[in-house]
């Protein structure tokens, strides 16, 4: 199954959903470091790409600073087969 991709042609993945946020929010990154608590400098690598990865309390930062919020979604109960839906088996 292809994976979907967001305007810059990335797979999604919350390192894209942020990478994509903070390109069109017209901020800089320097005003995004700021004002978030992120280092610059981590900043400016993770969405250069030259970082693929944050931390989990930077990630943190960056989602609140941003608006965002991270959930999981329920797992989907199996229906379970009616016995007279196998009927004939």
């Amino acid at each position: 199954m292809p994976k979907s991709k967001n305007q810059s042609g990335e797979a999604f993945s919350l390192a894209a959903i942020l990478r994509d946020i903070a390109r069109r929010s017209g901020l800089s990154v320097y005003q995004i470091a700021k004002e978030s608590g992120v280092d610059q400098s981590t900043l400016n690598k993770f969405l250069n790409g030259d970082r693929n990865n944050l931390r989990l309390d930077v990630a943190d930062r960056l989602f609140k600073f941003f608006g965002l919020r991270v959930t999981r979604q329920p797992k989907r109960r199996r229906r379970q087969a009616d016995s007279s839906s196998l009927r004939g088996f």
